[in-house]
């Protein structure tokens, strides 16, 4: 990216997790396109929470330390920080990110400071977020966006970049007045009455995909992720995302298919994901997935209603046919009576058809997934005994390997939820029983049990979540005091918390007890469209096992509206009542087993392509999706033309053992779509200035290397010479050093030059004193020695420029 401009407005989006742990995520790359809907790119910029390497390397250093990814700027210097929230333990790391960022930990602070910098906190979140508050009228961050930002982004931005820097905090209190779903901690008011921000027009989905968007280093970086419905229709009592994001809303098929290929031809992916918080209540899903499977390699789809499976089985084999083989399943309660406290309208009978269909199909492997909400009791545990029995004996009956994982997740009381006027459970006995009870029962059915929290990471995330109390300064001291989150908490993160909340006063026995319906909960002052009513007789039907239907059937029954209040008016409601889930017919099976074949049996043509310097150390992902976008920047029908790419040469999985960083020209296989003109692709190459040659002209015979010092190193001749000299020993190709004028020359033995792996290796010295090799080589090559330490070179120290040798330059 280029360079930021002092006079420019400028925005760098936050993560508040270290980038391996949110990379298949898509929040920070939502955040880019609004804002590159009004900002050039070189204005925007991105951040992540430091690995625990960076901290470590940092520890003890109060200086402006974290910066920017790509222009490598302290965060202090931006106009604008989007920080997106996906979780509550995420929080934690907010203190400590602005303090060795440079940034004063209160918006008061930074208002009396005239601070340039604005920080605004949204994302899925953002609804629990009330630990970042010190008061009424201070917190962490100066606004919070709850509810959705399609469109809202952009227009908060774009006001923001019309006003001189020191108008801007005016500017976002004037602009908060004026749209949904912002809050701003200002030292004038309270928040008043606030309706969360709700995208209604699915019909015309916004994909803002700009041209050339960031290329991250990393396993997914030739995966999209494509959004296919908003919110959820049901009412499960224990699920944060059903009820804050609804009311259901549907991206229309013909517009997904659009803004997939419109996100593959800018983004150079080959595989998308499908993502919404039940995949398989898309009306159109059958036929949605048919059509990404013409353009995309890989066609991923998520978790699913297991009522959905069970009444319709043919959706199974058709998502078997269309390549899935590992099912995941959310059944939740462990019992009928836990199922009906978590409203999940799922009989036994419903779960054993949905098993029993994926069993089957020949699933490799089924994750069920429980929670647990302490409350259970020996009857539960009992009957979910007997219930895994039975799945046993399925496999059984069926002759089945199918693997079987039981994941639980303890039950975290979410605000905005009926759960919320639950007791919390904050001591490690109180979970005792039900854990003891769930995990003999599937260690004694021989399935995989699996527990996806820890005691102290559940305790804060819980209190995190629904606390009242202006906590902010507990953050702040568990920041000051090495408390972060990173995947896991250190140990005795939970004992310093709840001491610290205990001694404010802010951990008191009303906090974990049962609530009324008079309850006061943080951030009252938000309206979600479901009034507090509904929800505690949700409440009250859970705590009697009572389940009120949905809106929306799974199957065609005849449904009615349950009068939550998100819907906006009745032709939401009405698509609610008159949902339908097209079933995947006989063809649709066949058309997409025959596509799957068609794309085993693809046959490319092979190009050569140059990699940039900066990609020598990157992910074979990101390799690929360069490669993609390289190509559809000059193709504007590479959507639709080319299926994928692949590196067959030094980027492929035969040399990447053999291989240190490296850049330059390697062989490219392209795979047109399974129906697509392949001499029409072929013409199409070749006019854009690629030869089209034969795998064998495409991979040649004899290569040049250069091993040149990485960016920022220095070695000398003799650290070459050394490094050479142990290359050749490791593999066992004898040579003798000679000088000519300033040039090592390798003089190979017979036995070495018969080996056919390394033909020649001169160590030269450039006019600017840099030292280099220059090999020739076969494809027998194996430059691995120099990347381990024993080949005398400091670590990451090199760099192999990489290109073909013609025919004419053999010797």
């Amino acid at each position: 990216m280029e360079t930021i401009g002092d006079g420019d407005f400028s925005v760098c989006i936050v993560r508040l997790s270290p980038f391996n742990d949110i990379e298949r995520s898509s929040p920070h790359l939502f955040l880019y396109h609004e804002c590159r809907a009004v900002l050039p790119a070189a204005s925007i910029d991105f951040a992540w929470f430091p690995t625990s390497r960076e901290r470590q390397l940092h520890e003890g250093d109060h200086d402006c330390w974290i910066t920017s990814v790509f222009t490598k700027r302290p965060l202090a210097q931006f106009d604008l920080l989007l920080i997106s929230n996906a979780y509550a333990l995420e929080l934690v790391n907010l203190p400590y990110l602005l303090a060795h960022a440079g940034i004063a930990l209160s918006a008061s602070e930074r208002r009396q400071a005239k601070s340039k910098t604005l920080i605004i906190l949204g994302g899925s979140n953002s609804l629990a977020s009330q630990s970042l508050v010190f008061s009424d009228n201070d917190a962490l961050v100066d606004a919070i966006h709850f509810g959705e930002g399609e469109m809202l982004v952009s227009a908060l931005v774009a006001a923001l970049t019309t006003r001189p820097c020191a108008e801007r905090r005016t500017a976002l209190e004037e602009h908060a007045a004026s749209v949904d779903g912002l809050v701003v901690f200002t030292s004038t008011r309270t928040p008043s009455r606030v309706v969360k921000a709700v995208y209604r027009s699915m019909d015309c989905y916004p994909i803002r995909c700009a041209d050339n968007p960031p290329l991250f280093d990393s396993d997914e970086a030739s995966t999209i992720r494509l959004q296919i419905a908003a919110g959820c229709p049901s009412f499960c009592t224990f699920c944060f995302e059903g009820w804050e994001r609804k009311p259901y809303r549907e991206v229309p098929f013909r517009k997904l298919v659009e803004n997939a290929l419109l996100l593959k031809q800018t983004t150079g992916a080959d595989s998308v994901e499908l993502t919404s918080f039940n995949f398989n209540t898309h009306s159109d899903i059958v036929a949605l997935i048919v059509e990404l499977q013409r353009y995309f390699k890989q066609v991923d789809f998520m978790s699913q209603r297991a009522d959905v499976l069970a009444v319709m089985p043919a959706l199974v084999d058709f998502e078997v046919a269309a390549g899935k083989r590992v099912f995941t399943v959310g059944i939740e309660g462990i019992s009928e009576r836990m199922r009906a406290y978590y409203h999940k309208e799922l009989s036994r009978d419903q779960i054993m058809g949905a098993i029993e269909a994926i069993i089957q199909a020949k699933a490799k492997e089924i994750k069920l997934f429980f929670i647990l909400s302490g409350n259970e009791d020996s009857v539960d545990g009992e009957e979910f005994r007997r219930l895994l029995i039975s799945i046993d004996s399925l496999r059984s009956h069926h002759g089945s390997h199918t693997r079987i994982v039981c994941s639980f997740g303890l039950l975290v009381r979410m605000p905005f939820t009926p759960l919320r006027y639950e007791r919390l459970l904050l001591d490690r006995a109180q979970w005792e029983q039900s854990l003891q009870a769930v995990q003999s029962a599937v260690q004694s059915a021989r399935f995989e049990f699996r527990l996806a929290e820890q005691f102290d990471e559940y305790f804060i995330s819980q209190t995190l979540v629904m606390t009242p109390y202006p906590i902010a300064p507990a953050l702040v001291a568990m920041a000051e005091n090495g408390y972060v989150y990173d995947c896991k908490f250190p140990k005795g993160a939970w004992q310093f918390f709840s001491s610290l909340l205990g001694r404010q006063g802010w951990l008191p026995g009303s906090f974990t007890q049962l609530k009324d319906r008079h309850a006061r909960f943080a951030f009252d002052f938000l309206d979600t469209g479901i009034d507090s009513g509904f929800l505690y007789n949700r409440f009250i039907d859970a705590r009697n096992h009572v389940q009120q239907s949905s809106c929306m059937p799974v199957s065609h029954e005849i449904t009615r509206c349950s009068a939550c209040g998100a819907c906006s008016g009745a032709t939401e409601r009405q698509f609610l009542i008159g949902h339908a889930i097209k079933a995947p017919t006989k063809a649709d099976m066949e058309t997409v087993e025959a596509l799957r074949k068609a794309k085993a049996a693809m046959q490319p043509l092979y190009i050569r392509f140059t990699m940039p310097l900066s990609l020598r150390t990157a992910k074979a992902a990101t390799r690929s999706s360069y490669i993609m976008r390289t190509l559809a920047e000059r193709l504007p029908g590479a959507a639709t033309s080319i299926m994928q790419v692949q590196d067959v040469l030094f980027g492929s999985p035969e040399w990447q053992d053999r291989m240190i960083a490296w850049y330059g020209r390697t062989a490219i296989a392209v795979y047109p779509l399974p129906r697509a003109d392949r001499e029409a692709l072929q013409k199409d190459l070749q006019e854009i200035g690629y030869t089209v040659l034969s795998r064998e002209q495409a991979i040649g015979s004899r290569y040049a290397v250069c091993i040149e010092p990485a960016e920022g190193k220095h070695l000398t001749m003799v650290m070459m010479e050394r490094s050479i000299e142990k290359l050749l020993d490791q593999r066992f190709l004898p040579a003798s050093l000679l000088w000519r004028g300033n040039d090592a020359v390798f003089n190979f033995s017979e036995k070495a030059r018969k080996k056919r792996e390394i033909f020649e290796a001169i160590i030269r010295t450039a006019v600017d004193g840099k030292v280099f090799v220059e090999l020739q080589g076969s494809p027998k090559l194996d430059l691995s020695p120099l990347a381990k330490a024993t080949s005398g070179l400091p670590e990451d120290s090199i760099t192999a420029c990489m290109r073909f040798i013609d025919d004419s330059e053999k010797r």
